[in-house]
């Protein structure tokens, strides 16, 4: 499995349909996508290999977090909610 950007996954696809599928479900329409390694030219994988670690290692923003959820208001706070 590689994790490509959807673009990158719909081309690698259309060029090499019997090795490269997208996942099932939400992770393969994010780009996830299963390879299938018999008969699979070195240069394709690595090029896809290649492609799926930038993705990966590419900086992000400073200062980005990941966004919590608010506090739901209709509900009591955890420490105060009994069983």
């Amino acid at each position: 499995m590689v994790k490509l950007t959807p673009p990158q996954q719909q081309a690698f696809i259309g060029g090499n349909a019997d090795v490269f599928t997208p996942a099932s479900g939400a992770w393969g329409r994010q780009g996830c996508t299963m390879v299938v390694l018999n008969g699979l030219d070195a240069e394709v994988l690595g090029e896809a290999m290649t492609l799926a670690w930038q993705n990966a290692t590419q900086a992000k923003p400073a200062g980005a977090k990941r966004a919590r959820r608010p506090a739901r208001p209709d509900r009591p706070a955890r420490a105060a909610r009994r069983r």
